[in-house]
């Protein structure tokens, strides 16, 4: 069990159950540029300006012709008491 599903469950919510999904990622460089410029990435939003700005220009400079990954996501479900 997740500590997700230990919080939920010592809050009183019932049956909490917990999915872990893998979904594997393939972007071509220019696609990946594209996300990092329109920053659709929500933690691009929590970079100083200056930090991102010097991200963006080494992605320019230094990403491959394809940007590959696994992208890991928990999906946590419990009842309402």
């Amino acid at each position: 069990m997740t500590e997700v599903a230990r919080e939920l469950e010592a809050a009183g919510f019932a049956a909490p159950a917990a999915r872990r999904y893998v979904v594997d990622r393939r972007f071509s460089r220019e696609e990946a540029l594209r996300r990092i410029r329109e920053r659709l990435g929500s933690t691009f939003l929590l970079l100083p300006e200056d930090e991102y700005r010097s991200g963006l220009e080494r992605a320019e400079r230094e990403l491959p012709g394809h940007v590959e990954y696994e992208l890991t996501m928990l999906l946590v479900t419990a009842a309402r008491p």
